[in-house]
């Protein structure tokens, strides 16, 4: 039988705090896509202390594997869905009291589950600006703009999510020192895992959600007739069948520059490939 690596988008880490003796634990859940035997490797690697603030990268550090592991699934009992598509790295807060010197109020661990709306609190160590994002699968991130609002003074955070709709999202925070220049991107700072099991108002996710933007121009392949009014012009493939034998496939669009562009790929009947799709300016 084929041995496949856990899918990155199955995998859920979270480290939190044992606060008697001061030590990490972290917990990995792997929710597997479909019968099978899985791998599941584990690799680590010591960090030097970066100070509040200062971002550490994984560039040109050395991992080591530390933990090997045979997952054997030989039933499903429910149908598994990847998690949202947030930034890499564990879930919960604990990132952001490393690098930014953020301590939660509200939430210490990684996932939460909640009703309506939730409301996320930290304490700062330092001043900082900050960026929230909702992700959910398979809806447009655009969509959540108006749902999620960051309130911060120098001393406090405050994350407001009101969710349109019942379902699992992933909250992303993003920061970076409030002194810091204009032109420095902010940093991701930490992500949460939310549960949502109850709205009283839904909203209609309409053509934000993916597979309703694919299904309003099924019977319609290839470059479509709207392409015209964008300017856009398919320079490698013109037709809409495109047949390849290799791992990779280049699509290439001439696009004029007040035109943003996005990509989705899906696999029949419901399964998204997002992570599989890279798109080049």
């Amino acid at each position: 039988m084929k041995l496949e690596f856990v899918p990155r988008a199955y995998l859920r880490g979270q480290i939190s705090v044992n606060k008697c003796f001061s030590v990490l634990q972290v917990i990995y859940s792997a929710h597997v896509p479909t019968n099978g035997e899985y791998y599941l490797q584990i690799f680590a690697s010591r960090m030097e202390s970066t100070g509040p603030g200062a971002v550490s990268s994984m560039d040109g550090i050395k991992l080591k594997c530390v933990c090997k592991f045979k997952i054997i699934c030989k039933d499903m009992e429910d149908k598994m869905y990847p998690l949202p598509n947030c930034a890499p790295g564990e879930w919960g807060p604990r990132k952001a009291t490393r690098q930014f010197s953020m301590t939660p109020v509200s939430h210490t661990q990684g996932v939460i589950s909640t009703e309506n709306n939730l409301k996320v609190k930290f304490t700062l160590g330092m001043p900082l600006t900050f960026l929230a994002k909702i992700r959910m699968n398979e809806v447009e991130d655009k969509f959540f703009q108006d749902f999620v609002d960051a309130q911060f003074d120098d001393e406090h955070l405050r994350v407001k999510v009101g969710f349109p709709a019942e379902g699992q999202y992933g909250l992303d925070i993003y920061a970076k020192p409030k002194d810091a220049p204009a032109e420095q991107p902010l940093a991701h700072a930490c992500k949460y895992l939310i549960n949502v099991t109850k709205i009283q108002n839904p909203v209609d996710f309409g053509l934000a959600r993916v597979d309703n933007a694919l299904e309003s121009c099924m019977g319609s392949w290839g470059p479509l007739p709207i392409i015209q009014d964008f300017g856009i012009v398919p320079l490698s493939h013109t037709t809409w069948k495109i047949k390849t034998s290799v791992a990779q496939t280049v699509i290439k669009l001439q696009v004029p520059a007040d035109v943003v562009m996005t990509a989705h790929l899906v696999r029949e009947p419901d399964e998204d490939y997002r992570e599989h799709l890279q798109v080049s300016l």
